[in-house]
């Protein structure tokens, strides 16, 4: 007896490793598969562009073209497209060589008995119809009567009801709780900045592509704004070599654009960015006394 209770816990406890194992794995890939984007598009002959997504290896796979004012999106899993213009395109395809095999070559002798049952029942339709309006014009006609005849107190109520749900509830005062968390954040304000400061940088440098690659010609027509912007994209040549942007000092005109983006997108490091801000102490005891303070809203 002993043994074979050994033994069931022995297989519990395999499968528990198991599924722990498969839950560590799934959230290894969701945190450290990066996101692949890749986004291109012209304005030369109106605007044209296409993306590319990729996920977990390339197993969620997001693709579309925007072409002539329309978009097509298709959306694949495991190579198997479950959303999009080429799902549509393998169902009609499917649709078209069904019909084909279920139409069969009818002779002229066939065809004319099924005209003659198809104008048999357009006349009965017909028969059905006229007899519906000519049972609809007795109730219409009681129903105007009715209207007519309702007196004036029930929508005198009907009005005050109306008036009563219109007035508005005085507004609520603010709570200690939150008078609190500003003078907090006013006696840690040096704390506060530094750390969201940091966390922002941490989530741009995370999210902000990697490779761009921009033509376009510019103008405003104030020139000296052009140059002002004209500048910045000298600054930001610096990071991107791939930026060729030319002024026209002459007239307000974007033109000749073409912009192609790469990058990637890791959950990770994200969520790194996420748990440093929440090990500030500032941080979190603001976060404290909001939560304290909703909690005793709900109460």
């Amino acid at each position: 007896m002993g043994v074979i209770l050994w033994n069931i816990f022995k297989i519990i406890g395999f499968l528990l490793l198991a599924i722990l194992a498969l839950l560590l794995l799934v959230v290894i890939l969701v945190l450290f598969s990066p996101i692949c984007y890749y986004v291109a598009g012209n304005d030369t002959e109106g605007m044209n562009g296409s993306f590319d997504v990729k996920w977990i290896l390339g197993t969620i796979h997001a693709y579309g073209i925007y072409e002539k004012g329309k978009l097509e999106f298709s959306l694949k899993l495991f190579g198997y497209c479950i959303y999009g213009a080429d799902k549509k395109q393998k169902q009609k395809k499917d649709m078209i060589s069904i019909r084909r095999k279920q139409e069969a070559p009818q002779t002229k002798e066939q065809e004319q008995p099924k005209q003659e049952q198809v104008e048999q029942e357009k006349i009965e339709q017909e028969k059905v119809e006229q007899e519906k309006i000519e049972q609809q014009e007795p109730k219409k006609q009681q129903e105007k009567q009715t209207i007519k005849k309702e007196p004036k107190k029930q929508k005198n109520k009907k009005v005050k009801k109306q008036k009563q749900k219109k007035v508005k509830k005085p507004r609520k005062k603010i709570d200690e709780k939150y008078k609190q968390l500003i003078t907090y954040i006013f006696q840690h304000k040096k704390e506060l900045l530094h750390g969201t400061f940091v966390f922002c940088k941490r989530m741009l440098k995370g999210i902000l592509p990697k490779d761009i690659c921009l033509k376009a010609t510019i103008g405003t027509s104030d020139p000296a704004l052009t140059g002002y912007l004209l500048g910045v994209a000298g600054v930001a040549k610096m990071k991107f070599k791939n930026l060729q942007i030319t002024g026209d000092f002459t007239q307000k005109i974007i033109k000749d654009v073409f912009l192609k983006v790469k990058g990637r997108i890791l959950l990770g490091y994200l969520f790194y960015a996420v748990i440093r801000l929440l090990l500030i102490k500032s941080v979190r005891k603001s976060i404290m006394i909001v939560w304290k303070g909703y909690g005793d809203n709900n109460g």
